[in-house]
C-alpha cells in the first residue's frame, strides 16, 4: 500500500473570545510550523467560565498533501497521525478531519494566521476518532468525498478539529479537551492509499472489464492482445 507524506503541517491556536459560538467563528489566530517538534494540544476545545466572563479557545491542525501524482481512482486510504503527549491530560478530545483551503488552497503558501477558518465542516474527510493514542499512531478512514478529492486534486488538505464541540458547533461545560500530535518525522503525517484495479480494456468471455485484473497471472497492464484478438 503506497504511502504520501504530508508536505506541509501546522497548527492554529484560536484567538480566545467569552463565548463557544465568538470562539469557533474567530476568522483568525496564531499559527505554529511544526516541522521539527511534537505538540502536546495540537488540537483543543478549552472552556473556562471563570470570573469577569468566559474563556474559550479551539485549536486547529492543518495538513497539506501533494496529490498530483494520483490520478487513477482512489479504493480506500487511511489516515495515520503520530500521537504525542502525556496519559490523561492530551488524549481526551475526540477528532474528526474535514475539508480545508489551508494553504493558498493549493499547497503554494505557508500556513496564515488566517486560515482558521478556512474550513468546511460540511464537508468530513475522516471518520471520528473517540480515543487517542499519544504513544503510538492514530488512523482515520478517509471518506468517499476525501478519496474523489484525492484522485481529482493536485492538493489534499485538511484540517483535523475536535468533535465534540468545535465540529458540531456545541457549547459544552468548563474543561479542556486535547490530542497531541508528534509533527517530527514527515512519516508522523500520512496518507496510506490503495488504488482500484483498471482493468484488461475489454471483455473476457463475457467477464466485464472492470473485474479483471489478471489473465493466467498477468498483470492486464502487462496484456495487448489475447491470441492475437
Amino acid at each position: 500500500m503506497p504511502a504520501l507524506n504530508a508536505s506541509k503541517k501546522g497548527y492554529i491556536v484560536g484567538a480566545t473570545q467569552t463565548t463557544q459560538a465568538a470562539a469557533r467563528d474567530a476568522t483568525t489566530g496564531a499559527h505554529n510550523d511544526t516541522d521539527f517538534a511534537s505538540q502536546n494540544n495540537a488540537i483543543q476545545w478549552f472552556r473556562s467560565s471563570g470570573r469577569g466572563g468566559g474563556t474559550m479557545r479551539y485549536v486547529r491542525t492543518f495538513l497539506y498533501f501533494n496529490t498530483s501524482g494520483i490520478t487513477s481512482t482512489v479504493s480506500s486510504a487511511t489516515l495515520v497521525i503520530k500521537g504525542a503527549g502525556a496519559a490523561g491530560t492530551n488524549d481526551d478530545a475526540d477528532v474528526i478531519g474535514v475539508k480545508s483551503t489551508a494553504f493558498g488552497g493549493d499547497g503554494g503558501t505557508d500556513l496564515a494566521d488566517d486560515d482558521f477558518d478556512n474550513l468546511d465542516y460540511s464537508t468530513a474527510y475522516t471518520n471520528e476518532l473517540t480515543s487517542w493514542n499519544v504513544s503510538g499512531d492514530n488512523t482515520f478512514t478517509l471518506t468517499s468525498d476525501a478519496l474523489n478529492d484525492i484522485k481529482n486534486n493536485n492538493a489534499f488538505i485538511i484540517a483535523l478539529v475536535e468533535a465534540d464541540s468545535d465540529y458540531p458547533d456545541t457549547d459544552t461545560s468548563d474543561d479542556v479537551f486535547a490530542a497531541g500530535i508528534n509533527f517530527s518525522l514527515a512519516g508522523n503525517l500520512s496518507i496510506n492509499y490503495t488504488l482500484a484495479p483498471t482493468g484488461y480494456g475489454n471483455n473476457v468471455i463475457g467477464v466485464p472489464s472492470a473485474n479483471i485484473s489478471t489473465i493466467n497471472a498477468v498483470a492486464t497492464a502487462n496484456i495487448e492482445k489475447i491470441i492475437n484478438a
